[in-house]
């Protein structure tokens, strides 16, 4: 196949560029797309609908986190309360004996040694009478080792607020009548901080020693150490930071809203250590803590608000305490707080992973969407191309996939009867092109005879409007007007008869005309002569009737001829006439061959 015959389906192909988003390979791909990403999507808009509510639940859990942990905290407080009044009930403080004795003996410094390592959270056991000179101390700590508790002895508590309450009765009412012990807000005490070198941060619960007629004669005070409630903070903390809330901090208030454990490792490090700044003197509810407000109120909840302290969005959760069992509390708050990326770390993760896998599934499926179209789409392609190739004018080229059995094998087939159909419309086209070309040189032919006999015709006609009776038409023309020819040197011939007898006649008539007048002329000469004469004609009278006599008979005969001469020139005229006519067919048929030529 040549060059030339190859770039027409080659242009063709390139005028008939299918647009990406038409290609069957693309449609393909977005139906892969659309089944795939589809259900995906209705997933993700499900998951968007409930999403909001799975964080509110998120945050509301945030609310049983300060409930669960302010429960705790009671419970433990529940128990110290009850501490105190059983102490009490000791015989041996009873026994004034051992008052104010230091020996190590003394069998009630030996109790509060026992119940310093028994109960392992107290830092100090004080047992003063009723003007709050000490009686009594604990020698040793909760692990074991010696205090110097000798300057005690020294010591007069009347001047603590423990102390004026429990004189004066000021005790908790609990439910069912719970009542008898008084628990302070935790403080930093000078007593402990001496005594241990820290900084002495306690709470007081402290109850009354009443003899076996129920008369009260002194005072028992222990000084809780505050860890124990620190530790249950730690403890919960470390429990956020397992489920992934590191960022947690938890913040125990008093009644009116002053910080007592304020445990923020990501502000104070993991051991968050007591800031005395903040400890027993900040007052969150007196600030712009919306949530610490809401707690000291007495609510319980769950808030998404703005921490002051360090300007960022958290999620709140807060409780308000009211005691524990039978124990009435003394109005503590706790707040439990963290961000809200990692609240909603779960659900947020959730998203993501959503998010990830509807991208990801995206990808696959436009790289498998990709490959199976490219699969697909590739007889398609190849019967495209045979098309173009075919719409170029090719038909020679090879459809393959004729052989196949399912649609492309159908194409494939029709394509090639298409093919064949259209190698048949050449063979019949070549063929009419060569008949066309025969008729147009057999009407060239024709024309070019018509124009000879035309000219022959025209020039013979000029010779006969010029009087050339003499002009004959000599050439060979066509067999069809063969006879127009023979016509006209027929009437040619005979124009040229006719007009040589006319001028015969003519000639005829001129000579009788002229005999005509001589006689006349000797007519009148004689009868001059006889007029004259008359006198010598009368005598002649009969000479000259014989004379005019045989001058009628000469005319008479004279008129048969010119008779004869005007019948033949009517003769003639009628063979002109005749001849007219004949060249006006001629004409006509000229004209009318002519039109049949152009």
């Amino acid at each position: 196949m040549s060059t030339s015959e190859q770039r027409p389906s080659t242009e063709a192909g390139r005028g008939s560029a299918i647009p990406l988003l038409s290609q069957i390979r693309t449609k393909l791909v977005l139906i892969f797309l659309l089944f795939g990403l589809v259900p995906a999507l209705a997933v993700f808009a499900a998951f968007a609908i409930v999403e909001g509510r799975l964080e509110d639940k998120a945050i509301g859990s945030f609310t049983n986190r300060a409930v669960g942990l302010v429960d705790v905290i009671e419970r433990n407080i529940f128990e110290r309360y009850g501490d105190v009044q059983a102490f009490t009930r000791n015989a041996a403080v009873r026994d004034r004996t051992h008052w104010r004795s230091q020996d190590a003996e003394n069998p009630i410094i030996g109790a509060m040694n026992d119940y310093m390592a028994l109960y392992g959270i107290y830092r100090l056991m004080v047992l003063v009478d009723l003007d709050g000179s000490v009686l009594a101390v604990n020698s040793k700590a909760s692990d074991g080792r010696a205090l110097n508790t000798a300057d005690l002895y020294r010591r007069n508590f009347s001047g603590e607020t423990w102390f004026r309450r429990v004189a004066s009765g000021d005790f908790l009412r609990g439910r069912n009548g719970l009542t008898g012990t008084v628990v302070e807000q935790p403080n930093f005490h000078d007593v402990v901080g001496k005594l241990y070198g820290s900084d002495g941060f306690s709470m007081v619960f402290a109850a009354q020693v009443t003899d076996a007629e129920g008369k009260t004669i002194a005072f028992w005070a222990n000084f809780a150490q505050w860890e124990l409630v620190e530790d249950i903070v730690r403890q919960t903390y470390d429990s956020l930071k397992l489920e992934g809330l590191p960022s947690s901090e938890i913040t125990l208030l008093d009644a009116n809203g002053t910080v007592l454990v304020d445990y923020d490792p990501a502000l104070r490090g993991a051991e968050s250590g007591r800031d005395r700044a903040v400890i027993g003197r900040l007052n969150l509810a007196q600030s712009d803590d919306a949530v610490a407000r809401e707690a000291v109120s007495g609510k319980s909840g769950a808030l998404y608000r703005s921490n002051p302290r360090k300007g960022i969005d958290q999620v709140s959760g807060f409780a308000h305490s009211a005691g524990a069992y039978d124990y009435p509390g003394i109005g503590w708050s706790v707040l439990v707080r963290s961000t809200r990326e990692e609240v909603a770390a779960d659900i947020l993760a959730a998203r993501t992973i959503m998010v990830l896998v509807i991208v990801v599934s995206g990808a696959l499926i436009l790289i498998l969407g990709w490959i199976v179209g490219t699969i697909a789409a590739r007889p398609t392609q190849k019967i495209t191309g045979t098309m173009l190739v075919l719409a170029g004018g090719n038909n020679a080229v090879e459809i393959d996939g004729s052989g196949r059995r399912d649609e492309f094998g159908e194409m494939a087939r029709a394509l090639k009867v298409f093919r064949d159909n259209a190698i048949e419309n050449q063979r019949l086209q070549a063929e009419s092109d060569r008949n066309r070309l025969r008729s147009e040189e057999m009407k060239a032919a024709e024309v070019q005879r018509t124009q000879q006999v035309v000219g022959e015709m025209a020039t013979a006609m000029e010779a006969l409007s010029r009087g050339d009776l003499t002009h004959r038409i000599h050439s060979a023309f066509p067999a069809d007007y063969a006879k127009i020819k023979a016509d006209y040197n027929a009437t040619a011939e005979r124009l040229s008869e006719i007009a040589s007898d006319i001028i015969k006649v003519a000639s005829l008539i001129g000579s009788t005309a002229s005999d005509v007048s001589q006689a006349a002329d000797d007519l009148a000469g004689r009868t001059e002569q006889q007029a004259a004469n008359l006198e010598e004609t009368a005598a002649a009278m009969e000479e000259m009737t014989a004379t005019v006599n045989r001058n009628a008979e000469n005319t008479a005969n004279t008129n048969t001829i010119v008779g004869g001469a005007q019948q033949e020139a009517a003769s003639g005229g009628e063979i002109v006439s005749s001849a007219v006519t004949a060249m006006g067919s001629i004409e006509g048929s000229s004209r009318q061959i002519s039109a049949n030529v152009s």
